[in-house]
């Protein structure tokens, strides 16, 4: 049986749309965030894992709290795992399928 889940996104995703919804280029979210310009970078284009120090800054910029980032960090990371799983369920259940088959 296939989980249904609601779509998830990545974190900056979320931080690309309250900088766009405040109006913020990068240089305001480094300097209301503290954070390097290089790991703002890796944050928005790469998808860098968000760490605790990140996460702190993100909810300096933001106002919101530093939980709020990590959670949705750990809810982006357990909707990807519970689609391999799903993605691995069905694959064994199309081999099993196959077998049954030719027998």
């Amino acid at each position: 049986m296939k989980r249904r889940i609601k779509e998830v996104y990545p974190v900056s995703v979320f931080i690309k749309e309250e900088m766009e919804a405040r109006g913020w280029t990068e240089k305001e979210l480094i300097k209301y965030s503290w954070l390097r310009p290089a790991k703002i970078k890796l944050i928005l284009e790469d998808g860098m894992i968000i760490t605790k120090p990140m996460a702190t800054g993100l909810a300096r910029a933001f106002g919101t709290s530093m939980e709020y980032w990590l959670n949705l960090q750990k809810l982006w990371y357990l909707g990807l795992e519970i689609a391999v799983e799903d993605e691995a369920m069905e694959l064994r259940r199309n081999v099993i399928e196959q077998k049954e088959g030719k027998e």
